[in-house]
């Protein structure tokens, strides 16, 4: 069915008696989800999602509920993680989106440390990182 779709109904009583009314089908648009915010992070980072597109929203991380609101932060994610924006529109449609989270957990805890001589010879660099 389409958006203004007329439906009929006709009834006839055991005595014959035929009647009918009509009825207009309103179709709503689904929401349309979107989640933005970074999802590829460092190991640790705290993440922010916002979502749009809808009237209420839940959140799932990997498929268990998390959150409810607009928006959504953790700093507990884990690589390849799977996070569901579950929007309802007013009307009570309701649409889904996901994103997959990559976190990179090679330089969690970056440090730089340098020596050298003032304007002249070598520079030497150390990055550690885990």
């Amino acid at each position: 069915m389409a958006d203004n779709d007329v439906v009929r109904l006709i009834a006839t009583s055991s005595n014959g008696c035929v009647d009918s009314t009509d009825v207009t089908i309103t179709v709503f648009p689904l929401p349309t989800p979107q989640i933005t915010g970074n999802d590829d992070i460092c190991l640790g980072d705290n993440l922010q999602l916002s979502a749009s597109g809808g009237a209420t929203y839940q959140w799932k991380l990997n498929g268990s509920p998390v959150a409810t609101g607009p928006t959504y932060s953790s700093s507990s994610f884990a690589d390849n993680d799977v996070v569901r924006l579950i929007a309802t529109s007013s009307n009570g449609c309701v649409d889904s989106t996901d994103v997959t989270i990559t976190v990179d957990s090679r330089w969690r805890n970056l440090q730089l440390s340098a020596s050298g001589q003032n304007g002249t010879g070598n520079l030497r660099y150390l990055l550690t990182g885990r």
